[in-house]
Parts: C-alpha cells; structure tokens; sequence
C-alpha cells in the first residue's frame, strides 16, 4: 500500500467508531464521538433511500491512520415522476499533510456523478472552484421573501378549502398525495418515510407545518428551522411542497398560520422567510414585507442521460439540514 492511499469507505461498527474518533480531531467542531455515530446512523441505518445506491464515501489513509473522508448519502430525486437513487456529498475533510490527495479524490467523485445525480450544498471555496473548473451545474442564488407573523401579517392570502385542517407533525398523517410536485423535471421524492427522516435529523431542529384532508393525506407542507434575520428571532423554510396545480393550497396554509387563523403549536416568532431558486415561482404574488436576493452555493453533478431535463432545487439538498 502507498503511504497515501484513497479507499472506499466500507461500512461497519469498527469503521463508524475508527471514523467518528477521526473526525472529532480533525473537525473544528464540538460535535463528540457519540454525536457523530448518531449522524452516521441517520445517513445510513434509518435512511429510507439506503438501498438505492451502495456507495458511502471514501476514507484517506496515511500509513495505515485516517487522514482524510468524504461521505456519500444516498438521496431519492423523481425523474420525470420516477424514482432514481442520487447522492449527497458531506463532511469532506483532509489533514494538511495530505492535501495532495484532494484532487484525486474529486476526481473520484466527478466519476461517480457520470453515474449517479449527485448534489453538494455544503462546498468550500476550494471544492467550488474545482466543480466550476468541471463544470458543474451550480445554483447560486435565491430570491428570499420576508413575511410578518401574528399581529405582524400584512397581506390577503386564500382561504383553505373546507375539509382541509394544518397540522405540525406527521402523526395523523395516512399518506402524500403524490411524491412529486411536476413530472417534467428532475426534484427531491417525497414521501412519509422520507419526511420522518429529515424531521428526525440528529443535528438540526426542523419544525413542520402541513395541510391534510379528512383521509389524512398530505397534500402541502413547509419545513421550517429557526433563522434569525438581524438578530430578530424569525422562522425560514428549508423547503416548501405542494401537490397542487397551483401554489394556492400552499398560500392558503401559510397565511392561516401567519394570521393565527390555524391554531399551531408553532412557537411565535415576528418573522418568516421562505427562498425560491429560479425559474421557481412558488410565492410569486405573497404579500412579503420585503424580498432580497441571497447568495448560496447548490452544486449538482448530473449523468448524461439527465441532460437538459429541467432541475428543480429546494435549500434542502445534499446534506443541508441532515
């Protein structure tokens, strides 16, 4: 074996723990060795899409130690209203001494990205550059909406349609409607299971907010996380879903949220945002106090047989909020 050498993760209790002991030294984070088995239980054990691709990522070794990772959580994306497996990129981290190495492991997952849709959120500068050298697909911007909350709500939303009820959680929930909002594009599939998981993050607090019928079916939802906007307390939505033809169930549940018309468990906070990727136009025509563009930095690797196939993207891609 070289001194330095990429390998394939394989995927057991001996690596998990050898893994997590590595990452709490090399990552400038307080998360402890029990904190991360639990987000490597989360990506790979409660994970409804799992069995939809077998790669987990890849490990540096320096002499035989652990010097560098790159993690792979295998996602689900409607393709044209079928499901396909994708791929979110995380936690990418080499020691120093081993930076030569970065390369070729991008490499290795550019090669993946011929295969399987794969989506980076959480890039650094570094990684971006070498995604634009390769040209990635990349969405840099949103146009983020501010709402009022409470006695602060400006605006005329739609009504709910009788028979329609907000919940904010998924117990009374029986079903989703559908797991895809448009079958003419590429977007995340969603499902209860798929919802359960990304509510049961180990890291991130996400609070849910859904529209159901008399059956229980889910057929409009926001998931929302706490995001301060200068300081004062205000909720954003890390996605927002619809069934509908139109995004008017979706207004309509907001603004009875917003109004205080539907009595929620929702903690008040005076703020709402929620942030569209163009060409989205989910709250065009919302009474928002304010809209801004906001940089981020989503980054997709695409095969050859998705080419031209229109993507639609929501802030909960890749490992965001996982």
């Amino acid at each position: 074996m070289p001194a330095t050498a990429i390998e394939d993760y394989h995927d057991d209790p001996t690596a998990r723990r050898e893994l997590a002991e590595y990452l709490v030294t090399a990552i400038a984070d307080p998360l402890p060795v029990e904190g991360w088995l639990g987000r490597f239980a989360h990506w790979w054990d409660m994970n409804p899409f799992a069995g939809l691709h077998e790669a987990r990522g890849w490990v540096v070794r320096k002499e035989g130690r652990l010097a560098g990772f790159l993690a792979l959580i295998p996602v689900g994306y409607a393709v044209k209203g079928l499901l396909a497996p994708g791929l979110g990129a995380s936690t990418w981290v080499i020691d120093p001494e081993c930076r030569n190495v970065s390369l070729p492991m991008f490499m290795k997952l550019r090669r993946l990205g011929a295969e399987t849709l794969i989506a980076d959120t959480t890039p650094s500068p570094e990684v971006q550059a070498l995604m634009d050298r390769v040209a990635w697909r990349s969405e840099r911007w949103v146009t983020r909406r501010f709402f009022g909350v409470g006695r602060l709500a400006r605006g005329k939303w739609p009504a709910l349609k009788a028979g329609l009820r907000c919940v904010t959680g998924l117990d009374g929930v029986k079903s989703v409607a559908r797991p895809f909002q448009r079958g003419d594009r590429i977007e995340k599939w969603v499902s209860l299971e798929s919802l359960r998981w990304q509510l049961a993050s180990p890291i991130h607090v996400h609070r849910f907010l859904g529209v159901v019928d008399e059956a229980g079916v889910l057929s409009s939802f926001v998931i929302l996380v706490k995001k301060p906007v200068r300081g004062v307390p205000a909720w954003a939505a890390m996605e927002a879903w619809t069934s509908g033809e139109t995004p008017e169930e979706l207004h309509a549940m907001t603004g009875a949220w917003l109004s205080g018309e539907a009595k929620v468990d929702l903690p008040w906070r005076p703020l709402f945002s929620a942030a569209e990727f163009a060409p989205d136009d989910l709250w065009s025509g919302t009474p928002a106090l304010h809209s801004r563009k906001q940089e981020v930095c989503h980054f997709f690797s695409e095969p050859s047989e998705l080419a031209g196939i229109p993507k639609h993207t929501v802030m909960a891609e890749g490992d965001l909020g996982l």
